[in-house]
């Protein structure tokens, strides 16, 4: 397993939809980061661009047997004045695990609505009890590892010592718009646009990224994966790239693989960090917590797309899950591979 890391720019924005089989607010709202069935069309979408219709049939079987593996895109945090080299450069942030709520007093009932909150965890959050995660906007963290990351982000500016910095990757910005289109039924209208604008955090020495996992079995895939995955930085990511949302700062290899990311055992307890279409019923019943969502659905000129129902990131399995791509209709294919990370049995219902 590697790591690819998508370069941010502070303030860039980005507009993942929040897919509905209502069009009209397909634009409303969006996910809070890249899913590896949106990343799967961009990678496709890039290579059709420069090769011809063989290599791109070899490059989605590729991924349909699983000699490519790509997982969502999460956050991470650089510290900027560390060197390349160095083992803690990086903090990967993962999804929190569905079950997490599941796992705290049922009476602190305060602790469970801030959790719902959280949506991303890092591996050292993971290994202890939700209970005593530190609640930091959309984030949940050991309080032992927000300490470490105070202490570094400190000294990088004018801050008192004894201060708490604030750490958050994005906000959410709304922003209204009229569709201009004479030939949509709606010209004239006003819309609400919805992106993500990453943070700057700059002045406590840190940057946010996006990453993501992938393992190429194929090596003859290797070239063409790589060149889809630089195009991520002239074609960006997302929706409304003409309005200027989706810009990739650049992507490069991570120089060091967590051990948690390596092959999980699966005799342990897993959790999807990526979107799943189980394969069978029996991957189905693997699964012991679970949340989906629908994905496709929305209405285009030519009619409705048709929908599939996934098991989003942060769910919880035992033994093997595999997933499978879905076919939906002509030149529409739908990533569901499995890609996941060993957690605590506490997590396990």
């Amino acid at each position: 397993m590697k790591i690819k890391i998508l370069n941010l720019k502070p303030n860039s924005r980005f507009h993942f939809g929040n897919i509905s089989v209502d069009s009209d607010t397909a634009l409303a709202d969006t996910d809070e980061y890249l899913h590896s069935d949106v990343l799967f069309g961009a990678l496709v979408s890039n290579l059709s661009q420069i090769k011809p219709q063989p290599k791109i049939e070899s490059f989605i079987k590729a991924f349909n047997n699983g000699n490519i593996l790509i997982s969502s895109a999460f956050y991470c945090i650089e510290k900027t004045a560390l060197p390349s080299n160095d083992l803690n450069k990086y903090l990967f942030f993962i999804p929190k695990p569905v079950t997490a709520t599941s796992i705290i007093d049922q009476n602190n009932y305060d602790k469970i609505k801030g959790i719902k909150k959280i949506k991303f965890i890092t591996n050292t959050t993971l290994k202890i009890n939700p209970e005593n995660w530190k609640l930091k906007n959309s984030i949940g963290i050991d309080p032992k590892e927000y300490k470490e990351i105070n202490d570094y982000a400190l000294p990088q500016g004018n801050f008192s010592p004894k201060e708490e910095i604030n750490i958050a990757f994005y906000n959410k910005i709304s922003t209204p718009n009229v569709n201009i289109h004479l030939s949509n039924k709606n010209a004239g209208h006003p819309f609400v646009v919805t992106s993500l604008q990453i943070n700057d955090l700059s002045h406590f020495g840190l940057k946010v990224h996006f990453y993501f996992l992938y393992n190429i079995k194929d090596e003859s895939q290797h070239a063409n994966f790589e060149l889809a995955t630089q195009l991520l930085a002239y074609n960006g990511v997302g929706g409304e790239r003409s309005s200027g949302y989706g810009f990739i700062d650049g992507v490069r290899d991570a120089e060091h693989i967590p051990s948690y990311f390596t092959s999980p055992d699966i005799d342990e307890f897993q959790m999807t960090l990526s979107k799943v279409i189980p394969e069978n019923k029996e991957e189905l019943s693997n699964f012991s917590a679970l949340d989906t969502s629908i994905r496709g659905g929305r209405n285009s000129e030519k009619g409705p797309f048709k929908k599939v129902r996934m098991i989003n990131e942060g769910s919880v399995f035992s033994h093997n899950v595999v997933g499978k791509n879905e076919e939906l209709g002509t030149e529409q294919i739908r990533y569901g591979k499995c890609i996941s990370m060993n957690i605590p049995q506490m997590y396990s219902l």
